[in-house]
């Protein structure tokens, strides 16, 4: 299965069934569409775009340290590297907003 970024969103807009269990538990439907469990410590939110309503990504902050030196578990988690760097925009935590 092509699990890239452009595969997943292309899913998202012609099969229902996928939107809906990214609407009712976005975690788990991201876990299997990847085939890897998720860290608990990671939340995903399914948010959806409408003509009324578009969302923007703000990123996190970079992390720095006193040394300067950062770890590759810390540069993945800033860089987007690992499980979610094919995430489409709006997909950030476990919960679902509708607002």
């Amino acid at each position: 299965m092509d699990n890239t970024r452009g595969a997943l969103y292309d899913a998202l807009k012609t099969d229902p069934q996928l939107r809906d269990r990214f609407r009712n538990d976005p975690k788990t439907a991201l876990a299997e569409w990847i085939g890897q469990q998720l860290p608990d410590n990671v939340e995903i939110v399914a948010v959806e775009d409408s003509p009324e309503r578009v969302h923007v990504i703000i990123p996190p902050e970079p992390v720095t340290k006193v040394d300067d030196t950062v770890s590759d578990q810390e540069l993945d988690a800033v860089s987007g590297a690992g499980f979610l760097p094919f995430m489409p925009s709006g997909a950030i935590r476990d919960t679902h907003r509708t607002s």
